[in-house]
């Protein structure tokens, strides 16, 4: 298996079901863990559970994914408190009807898209 020791992932939708079982198989290989779903409460919960798992670093921050403002409040801050980012993974997209978007069958949200786009360009990439 791969060891993830030193890198930074974030996992929106990462509270509870399958973002919270790759949150945690993160913390497991040694990644510093940054958990984001709508509710704040339910981050703390989860990375609480998370740390006393694995004593991992897992950082709780509250985002709703289909809001532009909290997006780009989310990634500054992560930036501002670990520095930097090395994955992000959204295992629970954005609900069809949010921010008053239709995206396509296959198609990502614009929330998703954006947060790409962010994290590219942070990387240089």
């Amino acid at each position: 298996m791969f060891e993830l020791d030193g890198k930074i992932a974030l996992v929106t939708g990462g509270s509870r079901g399958l973002g919270l079982q790759i949150a945690t198989a993160f913390a497991e290989r040694g990644a510093t863990v940054v958990i984001s779903s709508r509710k704040q409460e339910a981050c703390v919960a989860a990375a609480e559970r998370i740390a006393d798992a694995t004593g991992a670093q897992v950082t709780p921050i509250g985002c709703h994914v289909g809001q532009w403002d909290q997006c780009d409040q989310l990634l500054e801050q992560v930036y501002d408190r670990l520095g930097r980012l090395d994955d992000e993974r959204r295992p629970l997209r954005v609900h069809p009807r949010a921010d008053g978007l239709e995206p396509r069958a296959g198609r990502r949200s614009r929330a998703g898209r954006c947060a790409d786009a962010r994290i590219r360009c942070r990387h240089g990439g």
